[in-house]
């Protein structure tokens, strides 16, 4: 059995997986729209590597796979689940360096959102007085009105 080592894409993408402090944007949403979302993302870049379907199938099942783990999964046990499903696929013939190449492109896009906290106990950034979320009203404030 071969030795499979993270190329330099791979190596970032998981650091940064293991190393992230908040979820991915995925995380909790459901198998289906995760599937077209996640689709949505590498169909063009499967399609420029194979242009056949018989080619491009096994990359939507290995998609479906990624998913799964984005969006149950969190931090360092997401990484270690991450390289377990591409090393799985290897051995169903998928190419080890696309696969992570798809990874970096996945992660990119739905990597969690606003700034990273890499030190644990760094603190937190200020708060604006008027930021948006004061001036919008929790649904437990609102008013309902019988219109007749």
């Amino acid at each position: 059995m071969k030795t499979l080592e993270l190329n330099s894409t791979g190596l970032k993408t998981t650091d940064e997986i293991r190393h992230c402090p908040k979820p991915c944007s995925l995380h909790g949403a459901g198998r289906d729209t995760v599937a077209r979302l996640l689709w949505l993302v590498i169909d063009a870049i499967v399609i420029q590597q194979h242009n056949t379907r018989m080619l491009r199938n096994p990359y939507r099942w290995f998609t479906q796979e990624l998913g799964e783990c984005l969006r149950t999964r969190t931090g360092s046990d997401l990484s270690f689940h991450l390289e377990l499903t591409m090393r799985r696929w290897v051995d169903l013939g998928l190419d080890w360096d696309f696969m992570q190449t798809l990874l970096a492109a996945v992660w990119e896009r739905f990597r969690p959102a606003g700034p990273e906290v890499t030190a644990p106990g760094a603190p937190k950034p200020p708060e604006k007085a008027g930021s948006a979320e004061a001036e919008i009203p929790k649904q437990a404030d609102w008013v309902i009105v019988n219109a007749t």
